[in-house]
């Protein structure tokens, strides 16, 4: 189009906001691919035929539920050792926890958005923080 016509000039103006839609729309892809990968990742770590964990999002965050024996793992997981009264952990428990939240720290860096983790009454038991680069308990 010639430069120097009314149609030159409209399209000028429209330009800016056209490359702002643009790369907001280019955003939205990114995080709806995003969103996808978390989403198989997460799949993977608590499968539909899991007897561990469920996952579901709600709004843009990730919640994970744990049964008891692996709620009751995390909490020792993250708590003093020198408390009283802690049942004792079977290997396959301490091991598959560990992998588990390997597996969250992973998945929440990747996607750098936190992950919650719930016991299976809702009670939170603790989040990843990629931000922090760890685990929080509040």
């Amino acid at each position: 189009m010639p430069a120097d016509t009314t149609f030159a000039a409209n399209a000028k103006t429209l330009l800016d906001p056209y490359r702002l839609s643009l790369s907001q729309a280019q955003q939205q892809l990114r995080s709806a691919v995003g969103t996808q990968k978390i989403q198989q990742q997460l799949n993977q770590i608590c499968s539909p035929n899991s007897r561990i964990c469920r996952h579901r999002r709600i709004g843009d965050r990730v919640r994970i539920n744990v049964i008891a024996l692996y709620a009751d793992a995390i909490e020792q997981t993250f708590s003093d050792p020198r408390l009283a009264g802690r049942p004792q952990m079977t290997p396959e428990v301490a091991q598959n926890t560990s992998r588990l939240l390997r597996q969250v720290a992973e998945v929440s860096r990747t996607a750098q958005s936190p992950i919650e983790i719930y016991d299976s009454r809702g009670a939170f038991i603790i989040r990843y923080r990629p931000d922090l680069g760890g685990f929080v308990k509040h």
